[in-house]
C-alpha cells in the first residue's frame, strides 16, 4: 500500500543548505551591510564592503573569503552576482585565486591602509550623504548630529558583538 504524501518526512532548509566549515570574518557584518533595495547594484555593494574590511585591517594577507556558493546562499543572491563582485577585487589585486582552494586575500594587504586611504573609501558615501541632506534642507548641525548618532549605534552594537 502507498502511504500518503502527507506523511513523508520533508528534509529541513538546514539540511538541504551546506553550511560554513568555519566562521568567516566576512560574513559577520556582510548581510547587514548589504542592501538589496538600494540603487546600487549588490555586486559592487558586496566589492566595496570587502575593500573597506581590507583597508580596516579587519581582513587581512592570507584571510580566506567564502565561496561564490556559500556567500551566494548567504545573501540570497544569484551566484553571478558574487562573482562579478570578487572578480572585481580580484582585477585590482585585493584577492587571489588559487586553483581549486578558495579566494583570499592578496599577500601585499598585511595591515590596515593609512588613515588617508581609509579616508578616500568614505568620502563618496559622506558625499552623498551631504548632497541628500542639502536637498532635503536639512541645517548643518541635524545631519552631523544624525551622523554622530549612527556612529556611536554602530560602535556600540559592534562592541556589544564582539563580547
Amino acid at each position: 500500500m502507498i502511504s500518503p504524501a502527507s506523511s513523508r518526512a520533508t528534509p529541513s532548509l538546514d539540511a538541504i543548505q551546506p553550511t560554513l566549515v568555519t566562521p568567516n570574518p566576512l560574513c559577520c557584518e556582510v548581510t547587514s551591510s548589504i542592501r538589496p533595495s538600494s540603487a546600487e547594484p549588490i555586486y559592487r555593494q558586496l566589492a566595496d564592503h570587502v575593500r573597506r574590511r581590507v583597508v580596516s585591517g579587519q581582513i587581512r594577507a592570507g584571510d580566506e573569503i567564502p565561496s561564490v556558493r556559500q556567500m551566494a546562499l548567504l545573501l540570497a543572491v544569484n551566484p553571478m552576482t558574487i562573482s562579478k563582485a570578487y572578480g572585481l577585487l580580484k582585477a585590482e589585486g585585493l584577492l587571489e585565486k588559487r586553483r581549486g582552494l578558495t579566494m583570499r586575500v592578496a599577500p601585499q594587504h598585511q595591515r590596515a591602509q593609512p588613515a588617508a586611504s581609509r579616508i578616500e573609501l568614505l568620502r563618496p558615501v559622506l558625499s552623498r550623504a551631504a548632497s541628500e541632506a542639502r536637498q532635503l534642507q536639512l541645517p548643518t548641525h541635524v545631519a552631523m548630529g544624525l551622523f554622530e548618532e549612527l556612529l556611536k549605534e554602530d560602535h556600540t552594537a559592534t562592541a556589544a558583538a564582539r563580547r
